[in-house]
Formats: structure tokens, sequence, C-alpha cells
């Protein structure tokens, strides 16, 4: 509550503020009553232009003449303004009236944003779910009636998705909001109780001014409404999941509870994370900073990701790609689907001599704790050692000089396995040499040659219930023949 009431306060502050600095000199008395210097409107009917002149005949400019009937009951219509607007000087039937009385003639114009509560950010043509609260933005240049008590008023009409249209929206009533300033803020507006679905909202005049349907009314505001709890997102990646940078990528999947889907790649040194073609760390909320694709009809989705844009931004590790169904970010993220990806892990292609140490290193995302290293190799078998993955995401795995001295010349393969969001390995070691993974019996490594027994494990994560991502890393240990025999 604390919080709600002090967006209030700063929103009301904004519009004194706003007011102050926009308004005239001397804005109208009323709404009907002109004086000179007053701006009057394209629309507006009923005007009093006697305090003009009594016997106010024209309204003239130098590129245009507006005839005054009556100068009691004027209305100010479009095909007398055509495109000329701007200072109009009061004539009499014999000419300019003493004292050189004027108007200022303008077109009405408002216009409509709803955008995040306490925030600047857009939601039109957006989703967003049912715990984001809205507010409704006016903008408007009715200067000359921003008079107090305030001369003129419009209502917010909002469509529902089952195509009622309401001034009540949100918990609050939009029938006639008053023009008070240049610049109009309507905080508060809960979606808590909305249904899901598309929503229009447009500002039109109410009676009093002449404007209403007139075509002066705002522009829509389209923006979609949804559960998160309704919602299942699958997200899919072609190839392997190992790439080299450069390569294109297509990801695809589902999704049953809205019209598009808000991508994004976090990673090493990505933060809350990054839009996919490197353009700009992504913003909780503000959806130009999302890499954003449509939904079709049948609830498929498929964006073709071309990574070269990435090469000299982003370094070799494992990353993560977030497909969520409003634009979310790493540390806010609302129902979502991700997966993973491997960019270019560092290969150790050169000789390592018996007795000297050697490193495994690379970057791991996501805050997993440890990645889990497997090799296999002529005369060495590693099963699922965990390797620490510290604050920066980076990773080291030595085998010490007394290890190395121990190994055959030959070649030698590592699987570098990233257990994914939830830090938990779905391929696990079932000693004293086995694999397991869910919905699947025990397959036993013993007896397999090292690169059957890696081709096996590396199954594993190709299984439907698997999430674990890997990498891989090759090195030979000096004075073997260019085949080595596996």
């Amino acid at each position: 509550m604390g919080s709600y009431r002090t967006s209030l306060i700063v929103g009301s502050i904004l519009l004194v503020i706003v007011g102050l600095l926009c308004a005239p000199a001397a804005a109208r008395v009323g709404l009907k009553g002109i004086q000179s210097g007053d701006t009057i409107y394209v629309g507006e009917e009923s005007l009093d232009l006697t305090g003009l002149d009594p016997a106010v005949a024209r309204l003239v400019h130098p590129d245009n003449s507006i005839t005054v009937t009556d100068p009691d009951n004027f209305g100010l219509r479009a095909a007398d303004v055509g495109t000329v607007t701007g200072t109009y000087a009061a004539q009499d039937a014999a000419g300019p009236v003493p004292g050189s009385p004027f108007v200022v003639v303008d077109v009405p114009s408002v216009t409509l944003d709803i955008v995040l509560n306490d925030t600047a950010n857009s939601v039109d043509g957006i989703s967003v779910t049912r715990d984001r609260p809205l507010a409704f933005r006016l903008e408007n240049n009715l200067n000359g009636l921003h008079g107090g008590p305030p001369s003129a008023s419009v209502a917010i009409e909002t469509t529902l998705p089952n195509g009622t249209t309401v001034t009540s929206f949100g918990g609050r009533n939009l029938s006639s909001v008053p023009v008070r300033a240049s610049m109009l803020f309507i905080p508060g507006i809960d979606l808590a109780g909305a249904e899901p679905g598309t929503y229009t909202a447009r500002a039109v005049w109410t009676d009093g001014t002449g404007l209403a349907g007139k075509e002066y009314d705002s522009n829509t505001v389209r923006f979609e409404v949804l559960d998160p709890a309704r919602i299942t997102i699958t997200v899919n990646v072609s190839g392997s999941g190992t790439y080299a940078l450069g390569d294109e990528i297509v990801l695809n999947g589902t999704c049953d509870g809205g019209t598009a889907l808000y991508l994004f790649l976090t990673g090493p040194n990505l933060g809350n994370g990054e839009r996919l073609d490197m353009g700009c760390p992504v913003t909780d909320g503000n959806a130009t900073t999302f890499t954003r694709v449509f939904v079709e009809a049948n609830d498929t989705w498929e964006y073709r990701w071309d990574t070269a844009a990435l090469h000299a931004v982003i370094d070799p590790g494992i990353y993560a790609v977030h497909a969520t169904p409003e634009p979310r970010d790493a540390a806010n993220r609302a129902q979502h689907a991700v997966v993973g990806v491997i960019f270019a892990m560092p290969t150790v292609t050169a000789s390592v001599a018996p007795g000297d140490p050697l490193v495994i290193s690379g970057n791991a995302s996501g805050n997993p704790g440890n990645v889990y290293v497997w090799i296999f190799g002529q005369n060495l078998r590693v099963f699922s050692d965990p390797a620490g993955v510290a604050a920066n995401g980076t990773f080291a795995y030595t085998l010490s000089p007394p290890e190395t001295a121990r190994l055959a010349p030959g070649r030698y393969d590592a699987v570098i396995q990233h257990p994914m969001m939830d830090s938990e390995q779905s391929v696990r070691f079932v000693p004293p040499g086995s694999i397991s993974e869910p919905g699947r019996a025990p397959v036993s490594l013993e007896g397999l040659t090292p690169s059957d027994a890696e081709a096996a494990l590396k199954d594993a994560f190709n299984a439907p219930a698997v999430d674990d991502t890997f990498a891989e890393v090759t090195f030979r240990i000096a004075d073997s023949p260019d085949t080595a025999d596996r």
C-alpha cells in the first residue's frame, strides 16, 4: 500500500508541474465565453465571440478568412479552417476591430498510451500478465481549456475480449477524465480480475465541447492480457546444441496462451539478458529490447537466429535462450521456457606431454554451482566429476602432473555436463559404471570402448526428459599416432 500511495503522489505532482509549464498566460474562462488571445479548436460549437467584439463578422488569417454569422453561437468547422491554423484577427463588417482582438485556431489532438505502472514502458501491441498493473497516459494540445475547473473532459473507452465497451476498467471510473493539463497520468489500473484476451482502448470526447463524434478522438491502443497459470510454452533448438559463432540456429516451439513471445539470451557477462542480435540488454517491461516472435494460429512459432553478430561480442561458453509470453528479464521472469546452447567451447588441440598439468576451462551460465566432467580415453575414465563454477560463470578442471604421467599416448575426449536452470543432473552416474536418466533403465558403460561409452552418454543427453546440455573437449597425450586406437 505504501508504494501505491507514493506513486499517486508522484503522479499528482507531475500533473501540476506539466500544467504550469504548458498553460498559456491566460486560460479561457469557462468553455464557451471567448476573450482576445484565447485558443479555439476546430469542431467546437456554441462559442460566444462577443468578448472579442459584439459585431465581429470575420476571423482573418493572412491565408484564410472565416465568416462569423452569429457571434453569440459560433461553431468552428473543419471546412472553414482547412489547413490554416494560427492567429486570426477579429474584424467587423467595416474591417479590423479597435484594440486588435484575436484568437488562436488549432486542431484538437489527444494521444493515448498505456504503460506499465510507474514506468514509461508502453504495452501497446504487447502482452502483459494479470499481476502487472497499468497506467493510462494522455497527451493533448488543449492548453486553452486547461482552466480551473477544467472546461473539457474525455472518456477512456476499453473494449473487452468479448466485444463489450466499458468506461470503467481496472478499478477506475474513466467516464469523465478532466483535461486539466497537457499530460494526464492515471495510475493503478488493476488487471487482477481481467479476463485473458485482447483489449483495445481509446480516449473519446464527451459532450459539452462539441468535439464528440467528429474524428478528433485519440488513437487506439491494443494489448493482450495473459493468465500465466494457463500458458504452456516450449522451445526447441535445431542441431546438436553446440554451434560455431556465425551458424544459423532455428528456434521453434509452441505457446498456447498468447500471440507473441519475447526471446532473450543469458550467459557469461550478459547480466539479466540480451536481445538475440546483441543489440541491447533487455529491460524488464520494455518490449523493444527483446527479440519478438509471433505465435501462429496453430500455437506454433519459429525464429531463425543468425549468430554472426555474436562473434565479436560474446565469449565461447554455455548460454541459455529464454522464451517468455511478456517482456520480462531473467531477474523478473514470468512463465517461460528455456533451452541451452553452446558456442565453440575452447578445445585443447596441442599435445600434452605426460607429466604436464592439463586444465580444461570455460564458462557456464545460470549459476549452476557445478558442471560435471566425463573423460573417455585409452586408460582413463572419469565419470561425472564435479567442477565448481565461480560467481562470474567460469570453471576449471585440472588433471595434475601425476595423473597425466600415467596416461597412455593417444586421444582423450571430455564431455562437460551443464545441469541447466534447476542445477540438478538429469543424467547421473550410477556406480560402479552405469548412467541413469528419467524414464529409462540404467545403461552400463562398462565393457564399452571409449568412443562407444561417450556415444552412449551423449545419447542420454538427447532424451526427451533430459534438460541437461553439454560441451565437448578433445586433447592428446604426446607421442600418439595421428589415429588413436579407440
